[in-house]
């Protein structure tokens, strides 16, 4: 019955993950922006075999020029350009892998957040596209993470300060990279989006989590389904925003992740 509950679940949710699918992807972009011209910022792309890795890949087979790669660790930057320059067939397709700019910075840290916006205006000029990948997975039950998880073989029934404490750190940490970081990338980025771009773009990479409560998956559950209406909410400032005062229109599109449940 509780297997059933979540086919029917995710059965519902599709629906309007499904019609905001459409309704952003049917945007034709490169009417008015050539991918050739086309400034892409990736955040969360320090994993040669990650999303952010395989995301800059696509946007190299489109033919963009202008790709920034963002990542906690310089040594992990490195080795995903590297490995990109290595997939590149043709020596134009080389030199274009070869142009990727590198940035090191923890998108929920404020200065760092600052700082790339301040390098995108500098290197790029402005932006057009943000795909948000980063992010963090809590596995655990949320009785585990307080050492009282009787699946475990616990068998303490009372919570301690140190306890407590665990989960606290635990649910801040999944919640500074799932939701807090996004707000402030966005709140960074948008401006920059709305009066540089012809044709404003951003991409959140989304998750089941965010509809679908799991066991072990508490807290990710929670902060991806907060990430996401945090979102869908943005996009709905943007339109005021673009009807109102004239901004460009930022188009936000869900990109849906199904290997984490």
């Amino acid at each position: 019955m509780w297997y059933g509950s979540l086919v029917t679940l995710a059965v519902l949710a599709a629906g309007p993950i499904y019609l905001y699918h459409r309704r952003v992807s049917s945007y034709d972009r490169k009417r008015v922006l050539p991918t050739c011209e086309e400034r892409i910022v990736i955040l969360g792309a320090s994993s040669v075999n990650g999303i952010g890795a395989a995301i800059a890949a696509q946007c190299l087979v489109r033919g963009a020029h202008n790709i920034m790669l963002v990542g906690r660790r310089s040594d992990a930057l490195r080795e995903v350009k590297m490995a990109l320059i290595a997939q590149q067939d043709t020596p134009e397709q080389r030199e274009r892998a070869e142009q990727l700019q590198l940035f090191v910075a923890d998108c929920t840290d404020e200065e760092d957040v600052l700082r790339i916006a301040d390098s995108v205006n500098q290197n790029f000029g402005g932006i057009d596209t943000v795909y948000i990948v980063f992010g963090i997975m809590c596995g655990q039950p949320l009785l585990a993470l307080a050492d009282m998880d009787p699946m475990a073989g616990a068998t303490r029934t009372q919570p301690t300060l140190e306890s407590l404490r665990s989960v606290s750190e635990v649910a801040q940490q999944c919640s500074n990279a799932n939701m807090t970081g996004t707000a402030l990338v966005l709140a960074a980025l948008i401006p920059c989006l709305q009066t540089t771009s012809n044709s404003p773009y951003v991409a959140l990479i989304g998750s089941l989590a965010a509809l679908i409560p799991a066991p072990t998956r508490s807290l990710y559950c929670a902060t991806k389904a907060a990430q996401q209406m945090l979102v869908q909410s943005i996009a709905s400032e943007c339109r005021a925003q673009a009807e109102k005062k004239g901004r460009a229109l930022v188009q936000f599109y869900l990109l849906p992740s199904l290997h984490d449940l």
